[in-house]
């Protein structure tokens, strides 16, 4: 899961944060309702856009990810 620089076309912008999602998520291990809640901090670029990725890489295998609800808050700069 990562956030980039939105000021590329072709969605190459400059990583801002990253995160692995990484094993499979069971029932007890954090998660509400068969959901878990995954957060993570960037500081935002000089553009002024973002872009919001999930994305997996099946080891060669066949997997798949399901994301539902995705939201980005920006918090309010101090006066």
């Amino acid at each position: 899961m990562s956030v980039r620089e939105g000021n590329v076309a072709n969605g190459s912008g400059r990583i801002l944060n990253e995160m692995k999602l990484v094993g499979a998520r069971s029932p007890g291990d954090g998660n509400i309702n068969g959901y878990r809640l995954e957060n993570f901090d960037f500081k935002m670029g000089q553009s002024g856009k973002v872009l919001f990725y999930v994305g997996l890489w099946g080891k060669g295998k066949d997997a798949w990810i399901q994301i539902d609800d995705a939201a980005i808050t920006c918090k309010t700069p101090p006066f």
